[in-house]
């Protein structure tokens, strides 16, 4: 395992190897850490080694040509092998074995060596070795060279405590971000119906006479479906000054610790998932074309449906293709303006090299989608043009469109202009959206 250390750490350990070199008259330092502690032949990464560095150096390589470990090295590995602060801390010192693990062109004469464990509340976290030609250590050098081992350990243990922060710190960020996405979705899932009931309500109301004594059971439910529109924009408007206050923090280090997955859970609810089975694309749109008519009538808006007979059947899951549907139709309907068209066509059919797809296609003869605006379309909170306007919106009917129908296998399509719009007296370019999804193979 690869011994993780901060840039901080880093340039700590090389001016403590400066001060070991320059001011001490050390002829090659180093310091090596390890993370992983085993019962033999542990490896030591090096962190900075002067005047050269290995990449990983194993206590394999501090043999004598006898096959045992020279004296220096014995004695370390004793220090990174015991329990943990179970020995005391002692100088080393070898005065007739170089220290082999340093690279061969380096030729020292007999001299002092000298190596301390980096010790620190009971944990053994790395080495700090030291060598030098021509005079032996003395007793002020060796305490100034514990201190630095000292000061090594210490900074290594909070090396690694700021890592531990900064991990639980993502995952925390990362737990944030996956409710955050689940209020969202979770809000705009509610804002499609509430917005038909309300309609509904309001049509209904229009329909009956002053003295009907259902009038006051329908002006109730207009009344109520106000309020729950205004509790709506309000929890709206809050998370969207909480997402513009986080994206201003700095974002944490994605520190992953060995193994583990920290990625954002991608589906619309907790515990939800893709069922892919059979379906009548027919028997998912007529429900839908009903709601959309009434819609389109409170707003002046045409509603045309082409759905050919006896489709065949296409393999997807019930819930989510209802949604996906259900979003693409309800833009259309908020994006078209009062006298404009709507149109819902079934049956497209397109062949891919790994079978046929069916598509339904949602038009409108709208303002059309710009094409700086294209590439994001399906961004999560991405309005473009819109978000300047006087529709309200999340910007997450298309990402969660876009989310679901890959999830299902499929595809989702975007044409803006439109080749020939619905209305083309209008004006508008127009937009097209076109789900594909494969068609069931039995």
């Amino acid at each position: 395992m690869l011994a993780h250390s901060s840039s901080e750490f880093v340039d700590l350990c090389q001016s403590q190897v400066a001060l070991l070199t320059q001011g001490l008259g050390a002829a090659w330092c180093g310091v090596y850490l390890t993370e992983d502690l085993v019962q033999s032949a542990p490896k030591l990464i090096p962190i900075v080694v002067y005047p050269d560095a290995r990449e990983v150096w194993s206590w394999e390589e501090g043999k004598t040509q006898e096959g045992e470990l020279s004296p220096l090295l014995a004695l370390s590995q004793q220090h990174l092998l015991d329990t943990p602060g179970s020995h005391q801390e002692q100088d080393v010192i070898n005065e007739r074995e170089p220290f082999t693990g340093e690279p061969e062109e380096e030729s020292f004469q007999p001299g002092y060596q000298v190596a301390r464990p980096l010790i620190y509340q009971e944990g053994v976290m790395g080495l700090l070795v030291a060598g030098r030609r021509e005079r032996k250590w003395t007793p002020e050098e060796l305490i100034q060279i514990d201190r630095v081992a000292r000061t090594l350990a210490i900074a290594r243990s909070l090396d690694r405590q700021q890592r531990w922060y900064r991990q639980q710190l993502h995952k925390q960020e990362n737990l944030r971000h996956i409710q955050q996405e689940v209020l969202d979705n979770l809000l705009h899932q509610l804002r499609n119906p509430m917005t038909a009931l309300r309609t509904f309500s309001k049509l209904l109301l229009k329909r009956l006479r002053f003295d009907d004594a259902n009038r006051t059971v329908a002006e109730g439910i207009v009344r109520e479906s106000d309020r729950l529109q205004g509790f709506l924009q309000q929890l709206d408007d809050y998370f969207k000054t909480v997402v513009t206050e986080s994206s201003l923090l700095p974002p944490a280090d994605p520190l992953l610790l060995p193994g583990e997955d920290q990625s954002v859970a991608p589906y619309l609810l907790p515990g939800k998932a893709i069922v892919q089975e059979p379906l009548a694309l027919e028997a998912i749109l007529q429900p839908l074309i009903l709601s959309a008519q009434t819609i389109a009538q409170e707003r002046g808006l045409t509603l045309k449906a082409v759905i050919p007979a006896r489709l065949p059947l296409v393999c997807a899951d019930p819930w989510g293709i209802r949604e996906v549907l259900s979003n693409l139709i309800d833009n259309a309907l908020k994006y078209t303006p009062r006298g404009g068209c709507v149109e819902i066509e079934a049956g497209l059919t397109r062949s891919t090299p790994h079978g046929t797809l069916q598509g339904v296609a949602v038009r409108d003869n709208g303002l059309g989608i710009p094409l700086g605006d294209r590439e994001r379309i399906f961004e999560r909170h991405y309005r473009g043009v819109q978000e300047q306007g006087e529709i309200s919106g999340s910007g997450l009917g298309l990402a969660i469109a876009k989310n679901l129908i890959e999830q299902m296998h499929g595809e989702i399509e975007l044409v803006s202009p439109n080749p020939d719009a619905a209305n083309p007296s209008s004006g508008n370019p127009g937009t097209t959206f076109i789900v594909w999804l494969p068609v069931d193979g039995k």
